[in-house]
């Protein structure tokens, strides 16, 4: 529920910039965010999971503290490097500012993601969501005013800039961590995890970065607003679930890889639920988008019509791929992500001559090479022992055959309806349509699923009646 209270802060927040902000905006935003994210994906942000796995001993943490403030700080000076090119080399005055200021960012990240990551490790959700959901509120207040004050694009920074600092401060307040020293054999491990998360962090925000930069030059900053838009809320609506997944199963999946048998059973299970939710998902969200668009962004956003089948389909295939990524890291292959961010890399390079045929084609070839992407990491997964081909099975035909048989029943009802209603009533038909094909076509793999659900076993007595027989849950993992 705190999730969603935070999600529900940002969407509304959205609403409010989009209203309030011009494409061009966005796009500047687009450009200069490409360059942080590049900065923060090669930074601690790659070797803090191993904080997940090594579970070091509350005096280590200065280890990781004088690691991370050191290699940030290079990154500082690279980042403002970058913001004076931009500025009397390139003559964007307005896109420096922004990578300039974001770049101030990255040195509260370090001790923010070494506190993050401890919370998770000691299973504090609550108070991770709390103080999450509060620094939502407050970069959301302030981005808004901002923006209501003419500050354009620089409003958008409100939240990169205050997320890291309640984190920051906890650490340095609650944890021992002094002295600042560092232990050389700590060191060595931390290196040895995180130097492939560098070159696979530095590949993945190079592909964004090229992407969006791509797009910008050869179509304008005002399509790449809207493009940039388009995947955000795709993201939010179809990716949200899987991004969630992969951040709180990290730790869970980092104590049980030891195991064979329990690594399995959570495999399979974080499969088929991902793709099962995501499906649906996706199909739900191409009835109502038109509808959606014009409740967040506004009327002046519906130019993002025509992008949104394809960019639904994007979000789909790369939800599944960031579901998978913990599976690799869990088991300490980062070598893996390596190689799929390499693949990722080439393959984005290879789709920005598409660009001169149009930004839906390209779209489209970004969604041919997220789904060998996917394949890559159904791989890599299956090599490290979470699935087998029989799970992948299980995962991806049902939401196949419960998807295509609701979209026959939706066409076939929907036309009954006009306006907007039909367009909603399609939706929950369709949702609807897929859940009861997926309970009534596919019943054990439904129930194993839902009895290892919190209160799953209620759930499944209510849905299958037995004649008073027993439902007895399979032992939790």
């Amino acid at each position: 529920m705190v999730s969603f209270a935070r999600d529900a802060i940002r969407l509304v927040a959205m609403m409010v910039l989009a209203r309030l902000l011009l494409p061009e905006d966005y796009g500047h935003f687009a450009m200069a965010t490409a360059v942080t994210g590049w900065l923060t994906g090669v930074g601690f942000l790659n070797f803090s999971p191993n904080l997940l796995r090594e579970a070091p001993r509350p005096a280590e943490v200065a280890t990781y503290l004088r690691f991370g403030l050191l290699w940030h700080g290079l990154l500082t000076v690279v980042g403002f490097g970058i913001a004076g090119a931009l500025w009397f080399g390139l003559d964007r005055p307005v896109v420096a500012a922004l990578v300039a200021l974001g770049t101030c960012a990255l040195a509260p990240q370090v001790p923010a993601e070494i506190e993050r990551q401890l919370l998770q490790r000691e299973f504090r959700w609550a108070a991770v969501r709390l103080w999450e959901v509060g620094t939502a509120l407050l970069a959301s207040v302030a981005a808004i005013l901002l923006a209501w004050r003419g500050f354009g694009p620089f409003a958008l920074l409100a939240a990169m800039l205050i997320e890291p600092i309640p984190f920051a401060v906890l650490l340095l307040m609650k944890r021992t961590w002094r002295p600042l020293r560092s232990d050389p054999a700590i060191r060595e491990g931390v290196r040895r995890f995180g130097w492939p998360m560098v070159v696979a962090h530095a590949l993945w925000s190079g592909s964004h970065l090229l992407s969006t930069w791509a797009v910008g030059t050869l179509l304008g900053a005002t399509v790449l607003g809207l493009f940039n838009r388009g995947v955000a809320v795709t993201t939010l609506v179809v990716g949200r679930i899987s991004g969630q997944a992969a951040y709180a199963v990290m730790p869970v999946l980092a104590k049980v890889h030891t195991d064979p048998h329990r690594r399995r059973i959570a495999g399979r299970l974080l499969l088929r639920a991902a793709v099962w939710s995501q499906c649906v998902l996706a199909g739900a969200f191409v009835f109502v988008a038109e509808p959606a668009i014009g409740i967040v962004y506004g009327e002046r956003w519906l130019a993002l019509m025509p992008l949104l089948p394809p960019m639904i389909a994007l979000s789909l295939v790369a939800s599944l791929v960031v579901v998978l990524e913990p599976m690799v890291l869990a088991s300490g292959r980062s070598d893996r992500r390596m190689l799929w961010e390499i693949v990722r890399f080439a393959g984005t390079a290879a789709c920005i001559p598409i660009l001169w045929v149009g930004l839906e084609w390209y779209v489209y070839g970004l969604t041919a090479l997220h789904v060998v992407l996917l394949v890559f990491a159904v791989g890599f997964a299956a090599r490290e022992g979470w699935l087998s081909r029989a799970d992948v099975h299980d995962a991806f035909v049902p939401a196949i055959v419960a998807g295509g048989g609701a979209l026959l029943a939706t066409n076939a009802v929907g036309y009954a309806y006009d306006g907007a209603a039909r367009q909603f009533v399609e939706a929950l038909l369709f949702a609807g349509v897929y859940l009861l094909l997926l309970a009534a076509c596919f019943p054990s793999l439904t129930q194993e699923l839902l009895l290892r659900l919190p209160r799953g076993q209620q759930v499944v007595a209510t849905i299958w009646r037995q004649g008073g027989q027993k439902v007895t849950p399979p032992p939790v993992s």
